[in-house]
């Protein structure tokens, strides 16, 4: 083969390769020494995630059990060293139905339960449990460090936010408070809010404020970082049009009994969804548009409650405007029962109590038996499942990203969620067939030198080796960012500091399409805006198809 068609090849070959490369590749030069300078992405372990927690009155021993088990979801993260921002909304955005209630409107939350202890009272009924089992601290003892948003100059200066984050392994908290501690104080949210629980519209609410430079969500959301939605609600969505909220002062047409001098829950299920069959079993409920008449709205202006599609196109509009290939995804804790995503199915019935239909307008997806107030019910999520469908957890799964909120162990669920997000983590990639230096040895052995530059090329630091240690990457002392050279793609030789990463998935390589080489980079701090990391290799000029036989 001539040089002419190798380099052609290479060359093409290259211009394909996109899943371990967020910016435009660089096509092969080579030079007489066959050295190739080649782009390197950073390794994307950014994940933004909102918890959006129901905050009424049934609510108090699962917001317990979240705060109980939610070590499980951060211990997964870190150990990936994973760069994540926590945000926490509760599902009230208003409704005429409840009047009293404080209007959170999507606004993020950051304080202690403990001084919130009124919050956990609801007729009577004190759930301060739900707090006070597992935080120690209040507000006064949780130091919320100034942090940077880096979104837009001037604007992103360094500021307590209202959020949790874990950057480069350092947190925004003081005093040695770890994330999972600090969480137990900040995540329960009361029992005290709105039973017209509006989850999709808060998301939306809250997600849309982190643009909003007046807002104090603003630069919540990176454009590089891969975002999670998680709800916890053993409600139906009731996320409202405002311009027609007759349905719950004077319009009854979605009551369950128009006699009475208020609705039940009832009108949010009668007004959002529709069964197949005539009951009181159903074949199954999906998500329904309803006009102020009843009948099936002419458009989405008409609809009672603002349709599904409003909140998938929201989440697409995020995605489009996503870099490097970041990804969305909706998780919930809900009314499914357990083994769900094993393929039990969402039982979809009425209720066999009359006066449990006329409250909720149809039979509990589980029912959760560990609570002090006794059995609590919690209702088939049918329109937030549409919304888990678009934007799967787990693309790989039949089934969307529920998890029954009636387990009393939410840890298995937690974990499951968090490790999901891992396998959204993109290595990073030498794009290019890397020449074995010593092809003796058992080692794949390159002369690659790996340095940061800026974007034109002109200010360029070649970048130190990390320290391997006791299973563990370091930098070296008074290094903001080292590298190692990752080579072994299948357990070659006994030792763990060479062992690429493989896609969870496949348990193939990460690399494998790319190249034979994964760059492992460890920060401490991030990198300046305008600098890249790059490479240059000798690259296989003639056997790159025997070395690199997975190479795209």
């Amino acid at each position: 083969m001539s040089r002419l068609t190798l380099s052609t090849s290479l060359s093409l070959a290259l211009a394909a390769m996109t899943a371990c490369n967020a910016h435009p590749l660089k096509e092969v030069q080579y030079e007489s020494s066959s050295n190739t300078e080649v782009s390197v992405i950073e390794p994307n372990r950014d994940v933004d995630v909102l918890f959006v927690i129901d905050n009424s009155g049934s609510m108090a021993e699962k917001q317990a059990l979240l705060a109980e088990n939610f070590e499980a979801f951060v211990a997964e993260l870190d150990l990936v060293d994973a760069n994540y921002r926590i945000g926490v909304v509760t599902t009230d955005v208003g409704n005429p139905r409840d009047p009293e209630v404080t209007v959170e409107g999507g606004d993020l939350r950051l304080s202690s339960c403990r001084d919130r202890i009124d919050d956990f009272n609801y007729y009577g009924f004190d759930a301060a449990f739900a707090c006070t089992d597992h935080c120690q601290r209040a507000d006064a003892d949780l130091e919320i460090r100034p942090t940077e948003t880096g979104l837009v100059e001037g604007i992103g200066e360094a500021a307590p936010r209202l959020w949790l984050e874990r950057l480069y392994s350092e947190t925004n908290l003081g005093g040695g408070v770890s994330i999972a501690e600090a969480f137990q104080c900040f995540g329960p949210q009361g029992i005290t809010g709105a039973d017209t629980e509006a989850p999709l519209e808060a998301m939306r609410q809250a997600l849309a404020k982190a643009s909003d430079r007046g807002s104090a969500n603003f630069g919540f959301l990176r454009p590089h970082a891969h975002l999670a939605v998680v709800f916890i609600t053993d409600e139906v969505d009731c996320s409202f049009n405002p311009d027609l909220s007759e349905i719950f002062r004077d319009n009854t047409t979605f009551w369950s009994d128009p006699d009475k001098p208020i609705p039940t829950s009832a009108v949010c299920w009668n007004a959002g969804t529709t069964c197949k069959g005539p009951g009181p079993v159903y074949e199954g409920c999906e998500p329904a548009d309803y006009d102020v008449t009843g009948a099936l709205a002419g458009s989405a202006d008409d609809a009672v409650l603002f349709p599904v599609d409003r909140y998938v196109d929201f989440l697409e509009g995020l995605l489009d405007s996503k870099e490097g290939g970041a990804k969305v995804m909706v998780a919930a804790l809900a009314g499914v029962p357990g083994g769900f995503t094993d393929g039990a199915p969402i039982p979809y019935a009425d209720a066999a109590s009359p006066d449990y239909q006329a409250m909720y307008g149809i039979g509990p997806g589980c029912t959760f038996a560990d609570d002090p107030t006794g059995s609590s019910p919690a209702s088939p999520p049918v329109r937030l499942r549409e919304l888990a469908e678009a934007f799967p957890i787990d693309a790989q799964s039949d089934f969307p990203g529920l998890y029954s909120i009636c387990e009393d162990d939410y840890s298995p669920a937690l974990r499951d969620i968090a490790e999901q997000v891992k396998a959204q983590f993109t290595p990073g990639c030498i794009d290019a067939c890397v020449k074995d230096t010593h092809p003796a040895t058992a080692r794949l052995d390159t002369d690659c030198v790996v340095f940061e530059t800026d974007l034109g090329g002109r200010d360029r630091v070649d970048l130190e080796e990390c320290d391997f240690a006791d299973g563990a990457w370091t930098t070296p002392d008074g290094v903001d960012v080292c590298f190692a050279l990752l080579t072994d793609a299948g357990g070659v030789t006994p030792e763990l500091d060479d062992d690429m990463t493989l896609d969870p998935l496949t348990s193939a390589p990460a690399c494998a399409g790319t190249g034979n080489v994964e760059v492992m980079l460890v920060r401490t701090k991030a990198s300046a805006p305008g600098r890249v990391i790059k490479a240059t290799c000798s690259v296989e000029r003639y056997e790159a198809a025997l070395l690199c036989p997975d190479l795209d």
